[in-house]
């Protein structure tokens, strides 16, 4: 079988989140459509994704045959939960980077990396599931155009990139100098870049370790493609009507569970990396750091983008053993393909792994 995405991600601990896409059919409330109910979607050793076509094919055809507005109401609804579970457990996790001991940081690892573990199912669901609500919104008869999100992340990324950019122009920093002379600039400037990337982190790549918006000189790049050659200022006007639309164009307690369902999944389709890739980063990571000083008391050489090759079980266990970790972030570091797939450089595990 052909992959269906092929070197989708690569770090083992990344890769042991997706250890439950299978449980797909359970996920949106339909038991016993395929075997052992199981969807055919898995992850390989190499990160490639694989996709059963036909089961694709017969859980489609499940949904339509058990599509009722009740059906509609509770797959809404637990499509919420699940991303919002994600958030809170990532902003738990977040609170306490610079408090947990070894205990707490484990049983927080545990949890966000359930909570993501849970979410990915209608990630791998997001491939067929929209596009099958929509037939069957047609077969309604409700012949309006999609529900899509009136300002998508795209919108506000590009008009806070803006505001920035303008912020920086005004102290004398177009995007080229930033990237010039990044990270030597005034703090008031660095301080605005970096609450940027606080700010929108979770946007970017679905391989976690590849460079997005938590990184400043990936930010600055992001500025200077986009602006090199306008003005700041001139794009917000350009942007400033379509910030203006009414986000719902009819009263929303007036369309029907399936429209308001697909508009769901229409939202969760623009922010599924975001929340996987937040969670890495905000959720996981400092708890990483927490637990290094345990693995250091074993192995007084081992690095901090070793927890990287450790997977979610390994590490919320006692120590597993180092050489572990080393053999794989040598394989993983002899994948030209991959890195040269999402411009990974050399040192970008131990960038990802200091704390600002």
């Amino acid at each position: 079988m052909k992959p269906y995405r092929r070197r989708l991600i690569g770090l083992p601990l990344q890769r042991s989140l997706f250890r439950g896409i299978s449980r797909a059919p359970a996920t949106i409330g339909l038991p016993g459509v395929l075997p052992d109910d199981r969807l055919g979607a898995w992850l390989d050793d190499e990160g490639n994704l694989y996709l059963d076509t036909t089961d694709v094919e017969r859980l489609t055809a499940a949904l339509a045959a058990r599509a009722t507005p009740a059906f509609f109401e509770a797959m809404e609804i637990g499509l919420a939960a699940a991303c919002d579970a994600v958030i809170t457990s990532t902003e738990r996790s977040r609170s306490r980077a610079t408090s947990a001991d070894e205990a707490e940081a484990r049983a927080l690892l545990s949890e966000v990396g359930e909570r993501v573990t849970t979410l990915l199912p209608y990630g791998i669901l997001s491939k067929f599931v929209p596009d099958a609500l929509y037939r069957l919104l047609q077969a309604t008869g409700d012949s309006d155009a999609p529900p899509f999100p009136t300002r998508s992340p795209g919108t506000e990324l590009t008009l806070a990139a803006a505001s920035l950019c303008r912020s920086c122009h005004a102290r004398g920093y177009s995007p080229e100098r930033l990237r010039t002379e990044w990270p030597l600039v005034p703090p008031e400037v660095a301080t605005m870049v970096e609450e940027f990337c606080d700010d929108h982190t979770g946007f970017g790549p679905l391989a976690c370790e590849a460079p997005g918006y938590e990184d400043p000189r990936y930010v600055i790049g992001i500025l200077e493609g986009m602006l090199a050659d306008d003005d700041p200022a001139a794009l917000l006007r350009r942007l400033a009507p379509s910030a203006r639309i009414p986000s719902v164009e009819i009263p929303w307690a007036e369309t029907s569970p399936l429209r308001r369902l697909l508009a769901a999944w229409l939202t969760f389709l623009d922010r599924e990396t975001w929340y996987v890739r937040r969670a890495f980063y905000l959720g996981l990571l400092p708890m990483l750091h927490r637990l290094l000083p345990a693995y250091r008391r074993t192995d007084p050489g081992f690095l901090p983008e070793d927890l990287l090759f450790l997977t979610l079980d390994e590490l919320i266990a006692p120590p597993a053993e180092p050489r572990v970790a080393a053999t794989r972030r040598a394989r993983y570091l002899a994948d030209a393909e991959y890195f040269a797939k999402y411009g990974i450089t050399a040192d970008r595990l131990r960038t990802i792994m200091v704390q600002r």
